[in-house]
């Protein structure tokens, strides 16, 4: 006989509500509120009031101007600094591939029409910030000495697609396909559809990857034939979303396994959506948010889907970090669930055999004659 996928024994460890001060109104109430807060907190740091802090502008020169620059930028702001490169074509590169938002090229001597080569990729943050930096330097050395007025063209790399304007569509997209994943493995833990023994978890580790795969496909035609976001790529978004939506889900089913389906839902909301949300960016580069957002954005799921999708669409480098870190979420995610199962197998068998003991007959002794 197969083992049941759901179970409502007495020492379940999956039922929603366990005995204990942890399952009390008051507490469950408190923590709610707390999340709230954090939410609210969360967001708006991060996204209220975007602050780029010394965000690298790669500068074309010669050492003597770049000095001067260098100088002048670190007279108005600390917004930028000014990283100095060997040749036009360098810069170009390094901006195609996404390691600098943007590089200034000075015009060789006797001109004074400068190039400004700008990404749009992940956010037309980059231009605005890059020319408010350049009008300042320009308006600076023009009250200095006229005759050193400079002026500026700008050239874009990695265009946004027409039906994707304002590069959004890879952080609505990621977040999709985290959402879901989430609130897959949230739904069958409330309605006490848990995972037990090891045909239970081959079962549900099944489930999660049809789902995955179903997941990738949908993202990847709603964004590109329906919506025409994009111009393309519906493979590679599809096998890509599929990875992104197995990691979510199989993630959420280990934390779940650990802390039962109330306690590992709300740690997921607060790790992927209070966190990984607004740390992923949106409208902004992450360079553009304080520290905390900053550091975190690149290793959780919405943060890890944006950068993906960006390399695919875009063409920008990154994609061999994503997918890392997206296999290290399905590989730990996996290892828990098996080595959560195989404690849990054990645990009942020894419980079974206590009780077994405890249910045998004690013995009977004959009366003395």
């Amino acid at each position: 006989m197969s083992e049941p996928d759901v179970v409502a024994s007495p020492r379940d460890p999956y039922a929603p509500m366990t005995p204990g001060w942890a399952n009390r109104t008051p507490v469950l109430v408190l923590l709610i509120l707390g999340m709230q807060v954090l939410f609210i907190w969360s967001y708006v740091a991060a996204l209220h009031e975007p602050t780029p802090h010394h965000v690298p502008l790669g500068i074309v020169a010669p050492q003597a101007v770049v000095t001067q620059l260098q100088q002048e930028v670190a007279a108005q702001t600390d917004a930028v600094t000014l990283v100095p490169l060997e040749s036009a074509d360098e810069a170009r590169r390094l901006v195609q591939q996404g390691t600098l938002g943007g590089a200034v090229v000075i015009a060789g001597s006797g001109a004074n029409l400068d190039t400004l080569v700008v990404t749009g990729v992940p956010s037309i943050a980059y231009e605005s910030l890059y020319r408010e930096v350049l009008d300042g330097i320009d308006q600076a050395l023009a009250a200095k000495d006229p005759s050193t007025a400079r002026g500026y063209t700008v050239e874009r790399v990695n265009p946004f697609d027409a039906g994707d304007p304002k590069g959004l569509t890879p952080f609505y997209l990621s977040v999709g396909w985290v959402v879901g994943g989430y609130l897959l493995v949230a739904f069958f833990g409330f309605t006490q559809r848990h995972v037990h023994g090891w045909a239970g978890l081959a079962r549900r580790l099944a489930l999660l990857v049809g789902y995955a795969v179903a997941s990738g496909v949908l993202g990847a035609v709603i964004v590109g034939p329906v919506l025409g976001a994009f111009d393309g790529h519906v493979v590679a978004l599809a096998a890509f979303g599929a990875a992104l939506s197995f990691a979510v889900c199989v993630s959420v089913q280990a934390v779940e396994l650990l802390a039962g389906p109330i306690y590992g839902t709300g740690l997921a909301i607060v790790a992927f959506v209070v966190i990984g949300n607004p740390s992923a960016g949106g409208p902004f580069p992450r360079s553009f948010m304080p520290a905390l957002w900053q550091h975190v954005g690149a290793w959780l799921p919405p943060g890890m889907g944006s950068d993906g999708i960006r390399a695919i669409v875009y063409g920008v480098d990154g994609m061999g970090a994503v997918l890392g870190r997206i296999a290290l979420f399905s590989v730990l995610g996996v290892a828990v669930c098996v080595a959560g199962t195989a404690w849990l197998v054990h645990r009942d068998r020894a419980a079974d055999a206590d009780a077994d003991i405890d249910e045998s007959p004690a013995p009977t002794t004959e009366p003395a004659a």
